[in-house]
């Protein structure tokens, strides 16, 4: 039994041995000539977890150009916050490429080394010094507003007011990161970082004509800080821009840009569907009239309303029945949908609950359960007016499996997030609800 436990000791301390050398061939890995030898290494050690604070600091006091970078991405990676001061010190005083690998560190480490890094670079009396703080500055901006964005999205998630009220904090560079990540533009560091006078009319000049600028690049392909998460498509992002936007833009700024870009995409999408930058123009831009209206500018998204009711009101004189033509009277309720949606996002609560109820009328009839989807938006519609009791009379019923259809998109994320239901919140029947479908 005594050599089993001795083999077994012994099993334990050879598989560490072997586990640290590992690390250390892959350490020196990060200085071979090969490049595809470097990144294989690098991206082993931002997974390995045995790597060190202490080793990879001796590594980096020790490094030559080749792996320096690679190390100050790998402590970036693992979030290493003892080894702050050493990327601060590297931005300040490191040679080009170095220095990019190190404000990129600080940031992916957190405030506290941004700060450090700022304090560095403001010590420094090197000409680089500035647009290497300007630098800092905006990928610091990118990255926290991308992850405020990100962190917020939801596959069933919806687009409702208020989830990203909080971005509003992040001011003008809030402001810019949002829209060039809504146009598909490249963000630069003077975009985020113009040279103001001094004086607050011209910080305010100096802004408006950095985003005038950025709307009118003709580079597209923006490109996140980190990559962007796996469970978010590309498209999505735009989307996810524009709903921040609807929370938090500054029309005074914005706007202006907005209702140029959206005019241009509709100009694309009726006249040169060829040329289409984006699949469907018209969709991106229904979603820039969104925002607008949401930020007091609506007469885009009122003209969409009447086209929505003009094109319902024709649809009614076909008289379309369950029983003559089901996948007629089915579309009647898409349309009346849609008309109830853009009612939602002017704000005009009680029309739109009126025309969710026409859509759950006529999509009951077809199948024999209540629309879940359309019921939910009712609800929801119900709270914004203050109408609190038929609004939880219809969450009760959107999400009960046994009354309604495709109830399962309806989860307890969604529905405890969602701003629409703000409030109901403090009701204890809300909660009573929410208990009963999705359990404590």
């Amino acid at each position: 039994m005594v050599v089993l436990v001795l083999l077994a000791g012994g099993t334990a301390l050879a598989g560490a041995e072997d586990g640290a050398s590992a690390t250390a061939r892959l350490l020196r890995d990060l200085g071979a000539e090969s490049e595809a030898v470097r990144e294989r290494a690098a991206d082993a050690l931002e997974s390995a977890d045995d790597l060190g604070v202490r080793q990879l600091a001796a590594a980096v006091r020790a490094a030559d150009a080749r792996s320096l970078p690679l190390l100050l991405r790998i402590a970036g990676s693992k979030r290493m916050k003892p080894l702050a001061g050493d990327a601060a010190r590297i931005a300040a005083e490191g040679d080009a490429v170095a220095a990019e690998a190190a404000i990129r560190a600080l940031v992916r480490i957190g405030p506290e080394a941004v700060a450090a890094g700022a304090e560095a670079l403001a010590a420094s009396k090197d000409p680089s010094a500035a647009p290497r703080a300007a630098r800092l500055r905006a990928l610091d901006a990118q990255c926290r507003v991308e992850r405020e964005v990100f962190s917020r999205w939801r596959k069933k998630g919806g687009s409702y007011r208020g989830r990203y009220a909080d971005l509003e904090k992040a001011g003008f560079e809030g402001q810019v990161v949002l829209l060039a990540m809504l146009l598909d533009i490249p963000l630069e560091d003077r975009f985020l970082a113009p040279r103001l006078p001094g004086t607050k009319e011209g910080d305010a000049i100096a802004h408006y004509l950095s985003v005038t600028e950025l709307c009118q690049s003709p580079r597209r392909g923006y490109r996140t800080f980190e990559p962007l998460p796996h469970t978010i498509e590309r498209e999505e992002m735009f989307a996810l821009a524009a709903q921040a936007l609807a929370d938090v833009a500054d029309l005074g700024l914005v706007g202006d840009a907005l209702e140029e870009t959206r005019n241009g995409l509709m100009e694309a999408h009726d006249n040169f569907p060829a040329f289409r930058a984006r699949p469907f123009e018209d969709q991106f831009a229904e979603d820039i009239d969104v925002l607008l209206a949401a930020r007091g500018r609506p007469r885009f998204l009122e003209a969409r309303r009447a086209e929505a009711a003009s094109d319902v009101q024709m649809l009614r004189r076909r008289r379309f029945s369950p029983a003559d033509d089901p996948d007629g009277y089915y579309y009647l309720s898409t349309r009346i949908s849609k008309l109830a949606g853009i009612l939602h996002q002017l704000g005009r609560f009680d029309e739109a609950a009126a025309r969710y109820a026409e859509v759950i009328a006529i999509q009951s009839e077809i199948t024999g359960k209540v629309p879940a989807t359309a019921t939910y938006n009712r609800a929801c519609a119900l709270a914004r007016a203050g109408r609190v009791d038929e609004a939880l009379d219809d969450l009760e019923r959107a999400i009960d499996k046994d009354e309604a259809s495709g109830f399962e998109d309806l989860t307890r994320e969604w529905v405890s997030e969602d701003g629409d239901l703000e409030p109901l919140r403090a009701l204890p029947r809300y909660a009573q609800i929410l208990r009963a479908r999705f359990g404590d």
